[in-house]
């Protein structure tokens, strides 16, 4: 079974999988990674670096999944 056997099975498309695949490699790190920068930092730098990382995740994933959708066609 392929990888586009699975994406069918699941409903999801090719796109959608790519920008999910991004999202979750950018978005926010582990919790010791966290607690390191509050700990090294300060609690206004770990809020900052949490709602960072999630946000460029997100529009990174949303560019992602636009050009694959219009390369799909």
């Amino acid at each position: 079974e392929g990888m586009g056997d699975a994406l069918k099975r699941t409903g999801m498309t090719a796109p959608a999988a790519l920008g999910l695949m991004v999202f979750t490699l950018l978005y926010v790190p582990c919790a010791a990674t966290v607690a390191a920068i509050r700990r090294e930092a300060s609690t206004k730098w770990m809020w900052f670096q949490i709602i960072y990382s999630t946000v460029l995740a997100w529009i990174l994933a949303f560019i992602v999944y636009q050009v694959g959708m219009a390369i799909m066609g």
